[in-house]
């Protein structure tokens, strides 16, 4: 019996962890979007952190001709980072030429 409820515990343990970093996942990925807006906006977006219920997510923007946006999510010990590089067209729009998962 003991060797069960062990069993059933780590999966539910398993499945929380699984759940915590998808979430942190989805914040990141909003983050990465939140920036892609604004910066169409404001081609000197720097970044920002956005404090949520569930977790953090802090973007930072970086380069001159090629812009590196990092979107970086925790949730309770999960981290999730999205990676993207985009520039400016000669027609003053923003194009994404890179977009990945980076840790």
């Amino acid at each position: 019996t003991a060797g069960v409820l062990a069993v059933a515990m780590n999966a539910a343990s398993t499945g929380t962890k699984v759940q915590l970093g998808a979430e942190a996942y989805l914040l990141a990925e909003n983050g990465a979007e939140n920036a892609l807006i604004r910066m169409t906006r404001d081609i000197n977006y720097p970044g920002e952190t956005i404090n949520l219920q569930n977790g953090n997510v802090a973007v930072s923007v970086s380069g001159t001709t090629d812009k590196i946006i990092i979107s970086r999510a925790t949730v309770s010990n999960f981290v999730r980072e999205i990676t993207i590089t985009a520039s400016y067209n000669i027609n003053g729009e923003l194009v994404v030429t890179s977009w990945k998962e980076s840790n």
